[in-house]
């Protein structure tokens, strides 16, 4: 699978038609994902100039051992896919809930919070364990799509509840079950949100050099 960095930088080139020769000539979505790299051209074997980066800006580390780290990640992953599955086989199950208006309103706005937020993990958990500006920005992502996804959740159980009892009780045990399922869901991504909101970043300066000519990337 191509990373975020590959398909920036087609995009890029597809925009500019080749790779641009300073810095400012990016554009916008170019300098927040290579936000801190410093940019210069250098010649190759056959002596033709190809663009170089070197990161020369703010580092971002999670302080937990790496032992910790791993556990977090693989939490963070399992607890997503887990909500994830769960979810869509309780939205999708035959009840009259699943159907009903004010219902579906979070279902829809929820699918679109599970993908939000499985895109932000799999930047985040794919990034480095010094993470750059760019890689660092997915922190962010990853906690507020987390919360939102809970959000959208507890409101479709909810409304499934409300539902359920509208209905005169209605395939009571059908709808108590599904109520029950999305609460497992919210409760998952609830989480991933308290956890990562948690963990502090330590912040530190890269020891990497780029030539005198090099312009480094910023993002205002």
């Amino acid at each position: 699978m191509r990373s975020l960095k590959d398909y920036v930088q087609e995009r890029e080139m597809r925009r500019t038609g080749g790779m641009p020769e300073r810095a400012e000539f990016h554009s916008k979505g170019y300098h927040r994902y290579f936000e801190g790299w410093s940019e210069y051209r250098e010649a190759d074997e056959k002596g033709k100039m190809r663009l170089k980066r070197v990161y020369t800006g703010v580092y971002h580390a999670a302080k937990l051992s790496d032992r910790q780290r791993r556990i977090y990640h693989a939490g963070y992953a399992a607890a997503w896919l887990l909500s994830f599955v769960l979810y869509f086989l309780a939205v999708t199950r035959p009840l009259g809930s699943n159907a009903c208006w004010y219902v579906a309103a979070p279902e829809a706005l929820t699918v679109a919070c599970l993908f939000w937020m499985g895109w932000s993990l799999f930047n985040f958990l794919t990034a480095g364990k010094n993470m750059t500006l760019g890689e660092y920005r997915y922190v962010d992502a990853v906690i507020k799509s987390s919360r939102y996804t809970f959000v959208a959740q507890a409101l479709t159980a909810v409304g499934t509840l409300a539902y359920t009892f509208l209905s005169s009780g209605e395939n009571l045990a059908g709808e108590l079950g599904c109520t029950l399922v999305l609460l497992v869901c919210a409760i998952l991504c609830l989480l991933v949100y308290l956890l990562e909101s948690r963990v502090v970043y330590d912040s530190f300066l890269s020891t990497e050099e780029a030539p005198r000519e090099a312009q480094q990337i910023t993002y205002d």
